[in-house]
């Protein structure tokens, strides 16, 4: 099976024209053809939102601020667990 793909446009009366090159190897004659249909996404780019986003992000400050010390910080939240399969009796 040999795949292709062309971008179309769907004609005002609701039809797909298309002239599409075939591969060489594939013989001449009928062949069956399954058509995909995918409507591109269409979200455009919203500059002066982004600018809003990092500016709130800008004002939170960052973990610097709330964590000092991170090596401090991980040994007082680490918690420590007992390894799976190993006997936990000393």
């Amino acid at each position: 099976m040999t795949a292709i793909y062309k971008n179309v446009t769907i004609s005002p009366d609701h039809r797909v024209h298309m002239d599409l090159e075939v591969p060489q190897d594939i013989p001449v004659g009928e062949v069956q053809a399954v058509i995909y249909l995918r409507v591109p996404h269409q979200k455009r780019y919203d500059g002066d939102k982004a600018v809003e986003i990092l500016r709130k992000i800008a004002q939170r400050g960052t973990l610097a601020k709330a964590i000092p010390d991170p090596a401090q910080w991980q040994r007082e939240i680490r918690q420590d667990r007992a390894l799976p399969g190993r006997d936990h009796a000393s």
